[in-house]
């Protein structure tokens, strides 16, 4: 396999004692996704994702809305999590911990491709504001999120065996893109434009030109092949959205709400947040991410092409999100899942491993260890101090601790 395409190839022979830090970085993120997961009174959001997932019960299927800019994947999961571990508000966010638990768990597959940096990349998620904030209460972005680094790993994966298994990573990834939230096509087309930026920068510069195309080709995926797979997925996708083909207006409405949601993107609906907003939350929270983006360009022309793709991706996003009007702080993750890249290829390139740390390297490890230090600090005080104060930019049209109070009162009476 070209040592190009693996830049940490030394890293890749020392993947059990990667797996060691993985394990340990997948149960502290797991810890701090499920204790006291009831502590935050029911979001806004949560109150109608359960009012949806009553219909289920109710109707035996979604019924799908184009005017509510939520696909249905994410409320069979929570019908089923409510099956599984009873009715109640933990059910919703515990099954939402987990699929961030499996973002995490994909995110460290990518050091395959990315060597070390995807453990960092890992280490970064599991402990960053957003993430755990988000991950506590049960909304659509996590799930949104894995979807994305699922069809990262497949695109790499194919890159380099061009296999069956890489195919359906890629194709079951744009299903879970596409029956989760609308706004699937900023991710796919932000991706689109990194890729082809890349492969014009690589054809006149002669910088690792076809870097990745030395691919494994016995495992082949045949035209036949890709046909099944872009047809089940179809399948799939339209098996959702019109509740497994009962209601059969959820193919059409599945189309007519990209035209609604980019009306709702660009229109006025008390959202609006200026063009640095983003850029605000990572700078309050998230300096990891924000020192990942502002090297990025630097990171660029040190890196292999996975890398550059990612790299460009976490710009591109960042940048696209901040030109839409319509805000809210969730969607910061769709910026911090790439910036996280970024930010494990700073902290990678400061710590030399097997190396005595000398003058300016020993500061920049210094402020790397400092920044992580202090995201997990503010990550404590704002999910388990601070996490229903409206002072907090990533509480958001929150209940308060009163209105917990009042519901926890009739919760009892209902039992």
């Amino acid at each position: 396999m070209s040592q190009r395409l693996l830049p940490e190839s030394a890293d890749i022979q020392r993947f059990p004692r990667r797996s060691f830090w993985m394990f340990w970085i997948l149960c502290v993120a797991f810890a701090l996704r499920v204790w006291h997961l009831k502590i935050k009174p029911v979001h806004f959001d949560e109150g109608i994702n359960g009012h949806f997932v009553g219909t289920i019960w109710r109707d035996g299927f979604y019924r799908y809305d184009p005017t509510n800019f939520h696909g249905p994947l994410y409320f069979y999961i929570l019908a089923l999590a409510e099956r599984v571990l009873g009715f109640g508000i933990f059910g919703f966010r515990f099954v939402t911990g987990l699929i961030q638990i499996a973002l995490i768990f994909v995110t460290g597959l990518h050091r395959r491709f990315v060597g070390n940096i995807a453990i960092w990349a890992a280490l970064v998620i599991g402990l960053s504001p957003a993430f755990v904030f988000y991950s506590r209460y049960s909304i659509h972005e996590s799930l949104f999120i894995l979807s994305q680094a699922a069809f990262s790993y497949g695109y790499f994966l194919y890159r380099v065996e061009k296999s069956p298994r890489s195919a359906w990573w890629m194709a079951l990834a744009v299903v879970g893109l596409a029956t989760t939230k609308e706004t699937f096509f900023i991710f796919l087309g932000t991706w689109a434009i990194a890729v082809a930026y890349l492969s014009l920068f690589e054809k006149y510069t002669g910088a690792n030109a076809n870097a990745d195309t030395r691919a494994r080709s016995a495992t082949n995926v045949t035209p036949v092949m890709w046909t099944a797979i872009c047809l089940t997925s179809l399948v799939l996708i339209l098996a959702l959205f019109t509740g497994f083909f009962i209601y059969p207006r959820g193919a059409i409405d599945m189309v007519t709400a990209l035209k609604a949601w980019t009306h709702t993107g660009a229109s006025h609906t008390g959202h609006e947040k200026s063009l640095g907003y983003y850029l605000e939350l990572l700078l309050k929270y998230e300096w990891p991410a924000l020192t990942g983006l502002a090297l990025s360009p630097l990171l660029f022309f040190f890196s292999d092409r996975p890398m550059k793709i990612l790299l460009l991706v976490g710009v591109g996003t960042t940048l696209a999100y901040s030109l839409i009007p319509y805000k809210t702080p969730w969607l910061i993750l769709n910026l911090l899942w790439p910036l996280s890249f970024a930010a494990g290829a700073v902290i990678h390139r400061t710590l030399p491993p097997l190396k005595i740390w000398r003058g300016v390297r020993t500061g920049l490890a210094i402020l790397c260890f400092a920044s992580i230090f202090l995201m997990a600090r503010e990550m404590w005080r704002l999910n388990f101090i601070n996490f229903a104060a409206t002072n907090e930019p990533y509480v958001y049209v929150q209940s308060t601790p009163d209105f917990k109070t009042a519901v926890d009162v009739i919760l009892n009476h209902v039992k």
